[in-house]
């Protein structure tokens, strides 16, 4: 059904929504949602990793590099074949004499040892669907239509939830807060982490793939369609619906909602929104697709804004969803955006640090902190004392330093603060930040 017209308000802040006859459209949805859950769950097979995969969409055939006439090179004793492929799964280039390319001519590639744990995954899905089942075991072509109805149907959810007005949105992410119990919210938050897993499809030099399926009709078949992840707009309302699911977690946190007495309604882990297939894209194709296309500090308001739309290009870039990537992937990230200031800037007017710091983690971030943000705290400022009067006790105390501090020293020019000549330090060379 298409989106109601706006619900009314009472009041100004936290207004209830309600409509003039009938349900109000968001406690429907909440119901679709919760009736969707249990056929979502399993619905995709898993690999080693536990990240939901799924199969392209055209099979695979077996390729012979000495049947293309390929060369080959000796490496460490070994026939290495000049392929000119990269595996889409391990993205490590194909060297082998066999490899997997579309039947369909895509472009899509895959080695041996890929391939045939793709497949195992899969038999091993299979296996489990019909043993489960026993006599009235599902066939394999039932499991690969629940396979794509799992993909098709968290698309339409997606798109139920975010193309209403904010005071429904507001309205369905409260009744979520308030009314679900906390392992059935985690468990809807999983199901829709799990189909972005299997979105992500494989990484190509301009960006990653996704898959989306779309049906034309009702009682058509499912189509599976592969598309470059910018323009897959499926894929990245379903990224909304996540985003929507983790600012009604933090509701929980927000409002002064309560159970018992005065106990706080218990949240889901940031960790459970992590879409760890993220980790089959370019960290570096990411971070220049996210800086080419920032347009604001922030995403928009899921909740509140009245103009939210997923189809923006600041919203279709993966960097700008940090609640959903890998530590992993962030690191990448954060390296090429600092390797990226030091090239813009001119090297000659970069002035290394040095700075004295405790070993405990808590502690050493903190005086790193103060010292890039060119605050003194009263912690920076007892361990810069006793640097000071380390280097002033001679060699003899240098020598006998607590066993909890360490110095960091990226190649220092010499300096005009005597404390600081005679401070002993250790070079760690250039790239030590």
């Amino acid at each position: 059904p298409a989106p109601s017209p706006p619900a009314q308000q009472r009041g100004e802040e936290g207004a209830d929504v309600h409509m003039d006859e009938g349900q109000p459209d968001h406690v429907w949805v909440s119901l679709a949602l919760a009736a969707a859950l249990p056929l979502l769950q399993g619905a995709l097979p898993k690999d080693l990793q536990g990240e939901c995969v799924l199969p392209h969409r055209h099979s695979l055939t077996l390729q012979n590099a000495d049947e293309h006439a390929l060369p080959v090179r000796i490496v460490n004793g070994r026939r290495a074949y000049l392929t000119g492929k990269v595996c889409d799964r391990c993205m490590e280039s194909i060297m082998d004499r066999e490899f997997y390319h579309c039947s369909e001519d895509c472009d899509v590639d895959f080695c041996g040892r890929c391939h045939a744990e793709l497949q195992t995954v899969l038999d091993r899905f299979f296996m489990q669907s019909a043993g489960s089942g026993g006599d009235n075991a599902a066939p394999m072509d039932h499991l690969v239509e629940g396979m794509l109805w799992a993909m098709h149907a968290a698309d339409e959810l997606a798109a139920q939830v975010l193309h209403r007005s904010s005071l429904e949105r507001m309205a369905l992410a409260r009744l979520l807060a308030e009314e679900w119990p906390l392992d059935l919210f985690s468990s809807l938050v999983a199901a829709v982490v799990d189909v972005c897993n299997a979105k992500i499809m494989y990484n190509a030099t301009r960006g990653a793939f996704t898959s989306s399926v779309r049906r034309n009709g009702c009682g058509a078949a499912y189509e599976q369609d592969s598309q470059p992840i910018y323009e897959d707009a499926h894929f990245w309302e379903t990224v909304g619906l996540l985003q929507f699911l983790q600012a009604s977690n933090s509701l929980r946190k927000e409002v002064a909602l309560t159970v018992g007495e005065g106990e706080q309604l218990a949240v889901v882990g940031a960790h459970i929104f992590v879409v760890s297939g993220i980790n089959k894209c370019n960290p570096q194709v990411e971070w220049q697709h996210w800086k080419d296309h920032r347009q604001r500090a922030s995403l928009p308001d899921v909740l509140r804004s009245d103009e939210f739309s997923t189809a923006a290009m600041d919203f279709r870039c993966l960097v700008a969803h940090s609640i959903l990537l890998p530590i992993s992937f962030r690191r990448a990230c954060l390296v090429q955006d600092i390797w990226q200031d030091i090239f813009d800037s001119r090297i000659d007017q970069l002035q290394p640090l040095c700075l004295k710091v405790e070993r405990e983690p808590e502690s050493l971030v903190a005086a790193l902190a103060d010292a890039f943000a060119g605050t003194d705290s009263a912690d920076a400022a007892s361990v810069a004392g006793e640097a000071r009067q380390s280097g002033e006790g001679g060699s003899a105390d240098m020598e006998d330093h607590s066993p909890r501090d360490a110095e960091v020293d990226a190649d220092m020019p010499d300096s005009e603060d005597p404390a600081a000549a005679e401070a002993p330090s250790r070079d760690c060379g250039g790239n030590s930040a």
